[in-house]
């Protein structure tokens, strides 16, 4: 199940995040700031190598579980590309200890590059240089050090190149094929726990170690399209395009001073959009948006195009909008604040209305635990049964450790950890995902959301945190994904589409006190898993 695996690789990233952020302060391995740098305090660097570690024991999970594939399977692609990851991450995670020299580090990435190039099987069919291989062999080498040089700059703001990384490898699963894809959901899963503990303000920084990681990770698997895929080199151009914006419009800036492109400054885009006055935030939030619509330009162009492919761009334009009103808003002050008179009078005459959104998407919600328990089998049928009651165990465990966490002031009302747990509960039953004749019920709710976004929020949106304007993203351009990855598993888009909506009635409901302060829909996804273990036990 696809689920199953975006599931474990998130859960010991986000679990393994504290405990290296305590050894890397125990050890003063910090990054230290100075006038370049947007953080006031030392904050624990070389997080990357922490993501890395359960990035590849994820992969060894899948494979050894995985009855139909071994690492002998592997072609030399892939064998050289955990070669050439793993030097360069190890690169990183020295240079962050203590810091190398811009050449030696620039070195390294030619010879990470060189060891993929020259191991793999890797050749550009280009007009020209297709009969000089000398040229292909220098240009892919080429690209892999550009794109993971793009990565390693743009790592300015915090969970800015995490968020862009996933937006870029959730476009590319469209194109690659095989592991690839594996790699690449596993990638997006690693991250998503390390957001946890990288958004502002940030616990840890991904260092080095972690940008060569995504840099060169995104190089690979861009190349993989172009060689296997038959799309054009320039695409993969667009689908990481604000990193690679950044770079050319930072060297070039840097080329015409006649100073040192590799020497860093505080030239690149996030922090020329910081000096017009706009937040940390909404400067993230503006650079996600942007990539975001890259994405969907770079699917758009290569993808059949469908009615749900118009009605998520739509989605992804209103989103965008959202943004640039939240920076005229809440940084320039040019908008004023919507009149919310009229309904406030109509809660006054009728205030059954103001909370009837509370009872309709709980009861709904109740329903649907009901129906799950009582048509559960849990996981694939390939999967045992013990391992199964052991990932749902973990599940409520995590569960209640965003309890203490929520108590403790330290998240926010929306949490990519309450919104993985709660999808465990709709899509650990196989029959139940599959069973059209509850679709009504998941009809009911849209219809709820889109009701209850009229006039539910006078000063605030439906993402006002960059990791769930990401998640929501990454869930939209999963709904439109063509195809499974493999035939046992749960096909991606049917379960992002659910999740999307499942993502919007939990933020709505937890709009309310007392929904979020007795941890109702934490208290409703918990039964439902222990009801479901229980279950599977006596069966």
């Amino acid at each position: 199940m696809t689920f199953f695996w975006i599931l474990i690789p998130f859960l010991l990233t986000m679990l393994l995040m504290p405990i290296g952020i305590k050894v890397l302060t125990h050890f003063e391995i910090m990054d230290i700031p100075d006038s370049r740098k947007v953080h006031k305090t030392p904050i624990p660097s070389t997080g990357g190598i922490i993501f890395f570690i359960t990035f590849f024991f994820s992969i060894l999970v899948f494979f050894y579980f995985d009855a139909n594939t071994s690492f002998y399977h592997f072609d030399k692609n892939i064998i050289s590309y955990f070669i050439g990851v793993i030097f360069l991450v190890l690169i990183g995670v020295i240079d962050d200890v203590r810091p190398l020299s811009a050449n030696f580090k620039f070195i390294a990435q030619i010879f990470s590059a060189f060891i993929y190039v020259s191991n793999s099987d890797i050749y550009l069919q280009l007009p020209i240089i297709s009969q000089y291989p000398i040229f292909s062999f220098i240009l892919v080498i080429g690209f892999i050090v550009g794109v993971t040089n793009a990565l390693n700059l743009i790592d300015g703001l915090d969970g800015l190149a995490s968020g862009l990384s996933i937006i870029s490898f959730a476009t590319l699963t469209f194109f690659v094929d095989g592991y690839y894809i594996f790699i690449a959901i596993v990638t997006i899963s690693v991250i998503f726990g390390f957001l946890r503990s990288n958004t502002f303000p940030a616990m840890i920084f991904m260092g080095d170690s972690g940008s060569y990681f995504l840099g060169y990770t995104l190089a690979i698997l861009s190349i993989q399209t172009v060689v296997y895929s038959n799309i054009p080199i320039w695409l993969p151009l667009i689908i990481v395009g604000i990193p690679i914006i950044d770079t050319l419009l930072v060297f070039t800036k840097r080329a015409l001073l006649k100073k040192n492109i590799f020497k860093p400054d505080k030239n690149h885009l996030h922090h020329q959009i910081q000096n017009e006055g706009i937040s940390h935030k909404n400067t993230v939030f503006l650079l996600y948006s942007i990539q975001i619509l890259f994405a969907f330009i770079s699917i758009g162009l290569y993808v059949q195009h469908s009615v749900y492919f118009w009605v998520t761009l739509s989605i992804v334009l209103i989103l965008t909008f959202q943004h640039i009103l939240l920076i005229f808003k809440n940084d320039l002050k040019r908008v004023k604040y919507f009149d919310y008179s009229l309904i406030s009078k109509l809660y006054k005459k009728l205030p059954i209305f103001k909370y009837l959104y509370v009872w309709y998407f709980t009861i709904i919600l109740l329903i649907l635990s009901v129906i799950e328990i009582t048509t559960v089998r849990v996981l694939s049928s390939n999967i045992s049964s013990d391992l199964n009651t052991f990932i749902i165990l973990l599940s409520i465990v995590i569960s209640f450790l965003f309890i203490a966490d929520y108590q403790k002031r330290r998240s926010s009302n929306v949490s990519i950890g309450m919104i993985i747990l709660s999808g465990i509960t709709i899509f650990y039953s196989e029959g139940f995902i599959h069973n059209t004749s509850d679709n009504i019920f998941w009809y009911l709710l849209v219809i709820g959301i889109i009701a209850s976004s009229i006039g539910m929020y006078k000063d605030r949106y439906y993402f006002d945190s960059p990791t769930e304007y990401l998640l929501i993203c990454v869930m939209l351009i999963f709904s439109l994904f063509p195809k499974e990855i493999g035939s046992n598993y749960t096909p991606i888009a049917y379960t992002s589409f659910h999740l999307l909506i499942l993502f919007l009635v939990y933020k709505i409901l937890l709009q309310n006190k007392f929904i979020r302060k007795y941890n109702v829909i934490y208290v409703i996804n918990i039964l439902t898993l222990c009801i479901m273990i229980i279950i599977d036990k006596l069966n």
